[in-house]
């Protein structure tokens, strides 16, 4: 089954995608997609003719927000070296931000570094589920965001280079 969802993943990527990085919370949802994207990397290295040369690599942001941050940091280490995924961690300080809520300035400050991390031909992947596609509609609502936030995430969308 991952391999079917792998190829999937791989018909998906814009043709001058040269690399996958992926927004590693370490997280379940995060996880699996590590590991998809994993799984992706080694089939297109078998199909050099599409994606010869598909690298893969991980950012992790540490807010420190819980006691556990710097164990999780560790435990995403600890995930990709079991891969030979290099992972960037980075830790940001959300609260000298501007912005109503504490969720609001989290978003801000992984988003800039999404942006300052990814490169030329390079995708970033985010693993989401229901409730975080249920939350952001939501929170979309509350903020009275019109037509466009009753789409919740989107699928894809411009981010960067």
């Amino acid at each position: 089954m991952l391999n079917s969802l792998a190829h999937q993943l791989l018909k998906q990527l814009p043709g001058n995608t040269n690399s996958l990085c992926i927004a590693f919370s370490g997280g379940l949802d995060s996880r699996f997609l590590l590991h998809l994207a994993h799984t992706a990397c080694q089939l297109a290295k078998q199909q050099s003719q599409t994606y010869p040369a598909l690298s893969l690599r991980a950012v992790h942001v540490h807010h420190g927000f819980s006691a556990n941050a710097n164990a999780w940091a560790s435990f995403c280490q600890d995930c990709c070296n079991q891969l030979g995924i290099q992972l960037a961690i980075h830790k940001v300080e959300p609260n000298k931000l501007a912005g109503a809520s504490l969720e609001d300035r989290a978003r801000r400050a992984r988003y800039g570094v999404f942006e300052a991390e990814l490169q030329a031909n390079e995708v970033l992947l985010q693993g989401h589920h229901q409730n975080d596609q249920a939350e952001t509609l939501l929170l979309n609502l509350m903020r009275g965001s019109g037509s466009l936030g009753l789409s919740g995430i989107p699928a894809s969308r411009p981010l960067a280079k």
